[in-house]
């Protein structure tokens, strides 16, 4: 509405309202996970046409640009579990199975869902909006919930996912790790993301020890993954 920013004294666009506030205390982890699932369902059963498709990021280039390289990430390699991370991305991208893609959020985190009277109310924060796996949005989710010690509403969102959208979740692992690398060499950058919300009970030590928890849980997924198919 302002591109020169002639009346606001700097550039700017209209935005809607949505009423709402974040929820990262649950009463009930189980219906809040429930909850979020089941409006990352309805998000990634959204139809999309070609180009609606064409409009958006390609998700890969969005959460995992930063490794597409021929060698190990600085990033990872400052991380104690970083190099097994990199090696065993590597082999599951080359497995991934084929998926049908789909609208994803990319950011989709407790922080980034509004709540009114009980219910979701709204999802924020689209600006990287994009096409893909939607195990993706999954896998960060869970990583969100489990750094901040929500690792039995991450397993409740997992299982209500999959009834919503009666499948199991593909290439769980992959974007897990992918999603555990975004934040390597140190989750504690976050903290104050969390804290500002209201998260009172997380520590660096806490968030990094579940971090690592959480990418342990992932490379057994990935080695129990290449005994079923046999390698």
């Amino acid at each position: 509405v302002d591109e020169t920013g002639a009346a606001l004294g700097a550039p700017g666009i209209v935005m809607s309202f949505i009423e709402g506030r974040q929820v990262v205390a649950p009463t009930s982890e189980k219906r809040w996970a429930t909850s979020l699932a089941k409006v990352m369902a309805r998000i990634h059963s959204i139809d999309l046409d070609q180009t609606e498709r064409a409009s958006l990021f390609d998700a890969d280039s969005i959460v995992a640009y930063y490794l597409e390289t021929d060698q190990l990430p600085e990033k990872l390699a400052l991380h104690p579990d970083g190099a097994e991370v990199w090696d065993t991305y590597l082999a599951l991208r080359e497995s991934a199975a084929q998926v049908s893609l789909a609208l994803l959020h990319t950011d989709f985190w407790m922080g980034n869902v509004l709540w009114q009277e009980g219910s979701i109310s709204g999802v924020i924060d689209w600006e990287t909006a994009s096409y893909g796996d939607p195990s993706l949005d999954v896998a960060y989710c869970r990583m969100d919930m489990q750094v901040t010690g929500f690792e039995r509403a991450a397993d409740y969102f997992l299982e209500a996912y999959e009834a919503f959208t009666d499948k199991p979740v593909e290439n769980l692992e992959l974007w897990e790790l992918v999603a555990a690398a975004g934040v390597m060499p140190d989750p504690a950058i976050w903290l104050p993301f969390w804290q500002e919300l209201g998260n009172d009970w997380s520590t660096p030590d806490t968030v990094r020890s579940n971090l690592r928890r959480f990418v342990a849980d992932a490379l057994r997924k990935s080695a129990h993954s290449d005994l079923i198919r046999g390698k």
